[in-house]
């Protein structure tokens, strides 16, 4: 792995087979459905001048409108909240794609077309944040016209926001298509350097890309995949915390570190392991984001007895005592929680 991880994304390109239909109607025939999305999505094609000045005019009872439109995306969110919905990005941009295919119809011919707006991208890019099945480079799509429709049609409310570059960093976290085992990491590095050239980053967004990074970690069916998330893993970290130091808008958080002594749990080499998990818990320890979620992943990531040698201060191991990171926790010094975060759904989640 090349020292300078922007020279080694740079030698990275793979073609993007989705591309050469950013700006075409999606077929819903080719899109497996829920009856639900297919019903809404044959309503918005019944709304196109091509069908509706050949036959009858849709009707104006059961039409489908933007308040609908962004109810169902509602609906899609909601149902991945209860349980990941592999395939469920399918079904919002079934619904985006088909509500933007009527952008050249005026709202004179029918009132309140459902032309997309801002939530509905939204909505959208939260279904490609939780989707295991769906395609990243289609969530970079999205956001892409978005600032299409921000820079050529002057549509204010479109730019682009640091929250919706993040879903599609976190899109490519969660992707666990085999198509992309091997280079989501990069993807998700040469995103994130871009959005850092244009100041368009934050916490979060190195969360996400270090969820990428472990997801790669972790693969036990390759060897480069793994060996990318770990190297990967570690420059992003690290600039991370050059970030930090810097004071360029991007702070101190728990979850990070907590994703990053996960990746170092996967490096083979103990020596190196334990070297770069000592440094990134000493960091944490000097930013106050020591949590009980990171002394559980350091536990696991250095020998029992190099963890017990670094904890001794605070806990006495001979003892009877419980030794389990949470009640250790509470043994720690404010000096090095104070910043801590502790919402568990978050933490798993990489927020």
């Amino acid at each position: 792995i090349s020292p300078s991880w922007e020279d080694e994304i740079s030698r990275i390109h793979l073609l993007n087979p989705w591309s050469n239909r950013d700006l075409i109607p999606l077929p819903v025939e080719h899109v497996v459905l829920d009856k639900s999305t297919r019903y809404l999505v044959q309503l918005l094609q019944e709304l196109r001048p091509a069908v509706y000045s050949s036959s009858s005019h849709p009707s104006k009872v059961d039409r489908a409108t933007i308040k609908r439109c962004n109810r169902a995306l509602e609906n899609i969110d909601l149902d991945s909240l209860k349980q990941a919905i592999p395939g469920q990005s399918s079904r919002s941009y079934a619904i985006l794609r088909e509500m933007e295919a009527l952008e050249n119809v005026p709202n004179d011919v029918f009132a309140d077309m459902p032309h997309p707006t801002v939530e509905t991208y939204r909505l959208v890019l939260r279904s490609f944040a939780k989707d295991p099945k769906g395609n990243p480079f289609d969530a970079e799509s999205v956001i892409k016209r978005m600032k299409q429709r921000y820079e050529e049609f002057a549509q204010t409310e479109m730019a682009p926001r640091i929250m919706h570059w993040n879903d599609a960093l976190s899109a490519w976290a969660v992707n666990n298509s085999i198509d992309y085992r091997e280079e989501k990491a990069y993807h998700a590095a040469n995103l994130l350097q871009k959005l850092k050239s244009e100041n368009l980053m934050d916490c979060s967004s190195y969360t996400h890309t270090l969820r990428a990074c472990l997801a790669s970690s972790k693969s036990s069916s390759s060897k480069r995949a793994k060996t990318i998330g770990i190297e990967v893993g570690t420059k992003v970290f690290a600039d991370y915390k050059v970030q930090i130091s810097n004071n360029d808008g991007v702070k101190a958080i728990s979850f990070p570190y907590s994703l990053y002594l996960q990746i170092c749990l996967q490096v083979s080499d103990t020596d190196r392991k334990h070297e770069l998990a000592l440094s990134a818990f000493d960091d944490g320890c000097e930013h106050g984001v020591i949590n009980n979620y990171i002394l559980d992943s350091l536990s696991k990531t250095l020998s029992s007895e190099v963890y017990q040698r670094k904890m001794s201060s605070y806990w006495d191991f001979s003892s009877r005592d419980k030794n389990k990171p949470a009640h250790i926790f509470q043994r720690l010094p404010t000096r090095v929680t104070r910043n801590a975060h502790f919402n568990k759904r978050q933490q798993e989640a990489g927020w």
